[in-house]
């Protein structure tokens, strides 16, 4: 049996050696045509594990010239590598393994299955980086306005949810930061503002410096902007009440005629004039003048007060004026008279002149007329007879009034003449011979 399977096997054995081969050869031949090598191309990010190696000892790094981004060649069966992406394949630079220069990382390409089906070609082996020391600074969030403001309004308060904020990062980086800012558009605006504004550092040259590589402890603050209204307003006083009987209101004068009110604009934008009204400008029973001490802080209105420097206080003068008159009857030897010409004499029609003091009989129960003064100015008068004014003096010089009927007269003798009453006697004036002045009696 064995002999028979001996001779089975052994004739004819170059034939079927060579039909061995040739089928073989067959097989490699159709297997390659349906499914040949290919090659194909993949572009992936790398990885980058424990960054912690370098942070751990207070470096940073940043990548140079987009090294993490690398280009393969995979090698395999077209039923393999044409279905195959960058996640089949794990690519990742592990940052321990890092060269003594500090500047390159080796990378690492493995694919995640047909591992022994595929020959991988690396176009580049390493991530490059450049290493920088970490530092840290704190910086003062500085608010920037822009535009202008409604007319007459300001900013009265600025309130910022954080003032300062806190940077690390690449010591390149954080070496070009001069100033830390927020700004706010203020065009136009009457009422207060409230926004949130990102955080921009701003290096020597005012360009803006990326925070890219930066950590900050706060990259947002939110702002509160407190915006009032300052305006000059007229103001005007008002009395209450009617003086009595008798008595008139005259003139109101105040030293205050205007003020400067700081507050809302929807408060002062209410306002035309300041109007005050007070108890203390009562005239139901003001008989003569008065003053009255008026603080116009308690008379604005809610939400608005005085600008900084403006007086808090007005003085009012209101006037009085008596209806009634009494009358007195005053000497005219009580009387100065001025402007008379050298040449003429004045001589009073009567003894004494009535003068009206406006008042009450009340006002001048102790009046006597001796105790009145006046003057009369002859200066535009004539030879002629005259109802002249008189203009009382003193104290009683705003109340009273008073006329005098005059004559005048030519000096017969030249000589420079004061006046005199007509109803006196010759020997009332007296002259020396020598024409010298004669004196008023």
């Amino acid at each position: 049996m064995l002999r028979k399977l001996a001779g089975v096997i052994t004739n004819n054995f170059g034939l079927k050696v060579l039909g061995t081969v040739f089928a073989i050869i067959l097989w490699l031949v159709v297997v390659n045509t349906v499914d040949p090598e290919k090659s194909v191309v993949i572009t992936a990010s790398v990885k980058i594990e424990n960054a912690s190696y370098l942070t751990d000892m207070g470096k940073t790094y940043e990548i140079v010239n987009d090294s993490d981004i690398i280009s393969f060649t995979v090698t395999g069966k077209r039923s393999i590598v044409e279905d195959l992406t960058a996640s089949d394949f794990t690519i990742v630079a592990n940052m321990e393994n890092i060269d003594e220069t500090m500047t390159k990382i080796p990378i690492s390409v493995t694919a995640a299955s047909y591992g022994n089906q595929l020959e991988i070609s690396k176009r580049s082996s390493y991530v490059t980086i450049n290493v920088e020391n970490v530092v840290s600074a704190d910086y003062t969030v500085e608010l920037i306005t822009q535009g202008e403001l409604s007319a007459d309004c300001y900013v009265t308060e600025e309130v910022l949810s954080a003032e300062q904020v806190s940077v690390s990062g690449p010591e390149s980086v954080v070496s070009q930061i001069t100033q830390a800012c927020i700004t706010v558009d203020i065009t136009g605006a009457s009422t207060n503002i409230t926004s949130t504004q990102e955080i921009v550092f701003l290096d020597e040259s005012g360009n803006e410096v990326s925070t890219e590589r930066l950590t900050l402890d706060v990259s947002s603050v939110e702002v509160g902007l407190t915006i009032l209204m300052r305006r000059e307003f007229a103001v005007s006083f008002t009395v209450s009440g009617t003086p009595p009987d008798g008595y008139e209101l005259g003139d109101i004068t105040a030293d205050v005629s205007s003020v400067v009110l700081e507050g809302p604009v929807s408060v002062l934008g209410e306002i035309g004039t300041l109007e005050i009204t007070s108890t203390l400008l009562d005239v139901s029973s003001a008989k003569k003048s008065f003053k009255a001490i008026i603080a116009l802080a308690d008379y604005l209105p809610e939400g608005a007060s005085l600008a900084e420097g403006e007086t808090d206080e007005a003085e009012i003068t209101v006037e009085i004026i008596s209806v009634n008159t009494v009358t007195v009857e005053m000497p005219v030897g009580n009387i100065e008279v001025t402007g008379l010409s050298g040449d003429l004499i004045l001589y009073f029609d009567t003894d004494t002149v009535t003068v009206e003091l406006a008042g009450s009989a009340e006002d001048y129960s102790d009046m006597d007329g001796a105790d009145l003064y006046g003057t009369l100015d002859a200066s535009a008068f004539g030879s002629g007879t005259y109802s002249a004014v008189v203009t009382i003096s003193g104290e009683y010089a705003d109340v009273a009034s008073a006329s005098a009927s005059v004559t005048i007269t030519e000096s017969s003798s030249g000589d420079e003449v004061d006046s005199v009453s007509e109803d006196t006697e010759e020997t009332d004036t007296v002259s020396d011979t020598e024409g010298s002045e004669e004196d008023e009696i």
